[in-house]
């Protein structure tokens, strides 16, 4: 195993167990993976507390194409791991020229009755999605537990991803100009 870096985070709320330090190192994964695997433990040879799978890819953020840390999987045994695997997944993110972006599946498939995308949601992540992200935002502020049934698989980006703008009469008006004189050249071409 490489030692990459350790990190400590603060406790959350006050009245709870301390979060411990976390170390987390790269594990040696599949010769043909493109992934790769780190893994955070409690201490110097302590309690496994997590893992995450990632690799460089991109996203397409606006108008743009841009650099990103695609984390296909990720989970947190010990209160604070899952932050911390974020937050070095930042790292690495930074370190691999993709300006600290970083995105990832949230899927309900291994707790359906406890979903993860309320913790992405706090964490700073958002959809894309202006009407999903409020409903996350609502359930965040009812302290309400979201199941697989109330958020199915949804792409989660850090930072945020801009909401696109809304559709004004001109925008309609320019479309539906576009659109029937883009119908005949399809025509032509068949």
């Amino acid at each position: 195993m490489l030692r990459c870096s350790s990190l400590k985070y603060p406790p959350i709320k006050p009245n709870i167990r301390p979060i411990p330090k976390f170390f987390i190192t790269q594990v040696e994964a599949l010769e043909d993976s493109p992934y790769r695997m780190f893994v955070a433990h409690t201490g110097e040879g302590g309690r496994y507390a997590g893992y995450f799978n990632c690799r460089p890819s991109t996203i397409i953020k606006g108008d743009d194409v841009v650099k990103s840390m695609y984390i296909s999987e990720i989970f947190s045994f010990e209160p604070g791991a899952g932050t911390a695997l974020l937050n070095y997944a930042r790292y690495l993110s930074r370190i691999n020229d993709c300006d600290g972006n970083i995105h990832l599946v949230a899927s309900g498939c291994y707790a359906p009755q406890r979903v993860p995308h309320l913790f992405y949601r706090k964490y700073g992540m958002n959809t894309g999605k202006k009407s999903l992200d409020k409903k996350m935002d609502l359930f965040i502020k009812k302290d309400k537990t979201a199941a697989v049934s109330d958020f199915g698989n949804v792409l989660m980006y850090y930072p945020p991803v801009a909401y696109p703008k809304k559709n004004t009469m001109l925008h309609k008006f320019v479309r539906f100009v576009q659109n029937i004189f883009a119908t005949p050249q399809k025509n032509m071409a068949r």
